[in-house]
């Protein structure tokens, strides 16, 4: 949401303390900050001033009042409230979550590396020839399986609790031979054109 500006982003976290006090949109509110005010302490957020136009509110939907009631809302003179404040608002604390900005996910480069397993486990020795080339289909492997959008479904039975019976549910099944095989045609044509 922040789109790499550290600014917005510090400003989207820092907002978690509007939020645990049932306050989910601050851009009128006053009380909230006569209350930090007499807080002890130095607090560099939330200050009126740096508050933007697009950071006046919380990003969830609406609460209802029959949710709000059944959670127990922090208030600002707690003890508690004053502790994650503190923690929240540390300056050490607030530079470092600056630098998530630019935050990339790496679910794919696990995913590369949990496929690597299954060629080259770690409980085996491999020769360097050997652990280049399978680490080369590893990564053809992987790569096929990201680009490739096509994905062939079939149904498994599943137990779901919430319907408390057997249901089918889709299960995504990835070709994982058939780029295989042509790699082995390619191979064999190869050794028969050089033979």
């Amino acid at each position: 949401m922040c789109k790499g500006d550290s600014d917005v982003l510090l400003e989207l976290f820092h907002s978690i303390l509007f939020h645990i006090v049932n306050i989910h949109a601050w851009g009128r509110r006053r009380k909230i900050f006569k209350q930090l005010d007499a807080m002890k302490g130095n607090r560099p957020y939330p200050k009126r001033s740096s508050l933007g136009k697009e950071n006046q509110k919380c990003w969830h939907s609406t609460i209802t009042n029959g949710s709000h009631r059944k959670v127990s809302w922090f208030k600002v003179e707690d003890d508690d409230y004053l502790a994650i404040f503190k923690v929240i608002s540390n300056t050490r604390f607030s530079n470092d979550i600056r630098h998530c900005a630019n935050f990339l996910h790496t679910g794919v480069l696990e995913a590369l590396h949990s496929s690597k397993l299954k060629y080259l486990p770690k409980y085996k020795g491999f020769s360097m020839l050997a652990t280049i080339t399978l680490t080369m289909l590893t990564v053809l492997e992987h790569n096929k399986h990201v680009s490739t959008l096509e994905k062939i479904f079939r149904l498994h039975p599943a137990y779901s609790r919430a319907q408390k019976k057997y249901v089918l549910k889709k299960v995504t099944k990835r070709d994982s031979v058939g780029f295989k095989r042509n790699i082995m045609k390619s191979l064999v044509e190869y050794l028969r054109r050089n033979e």
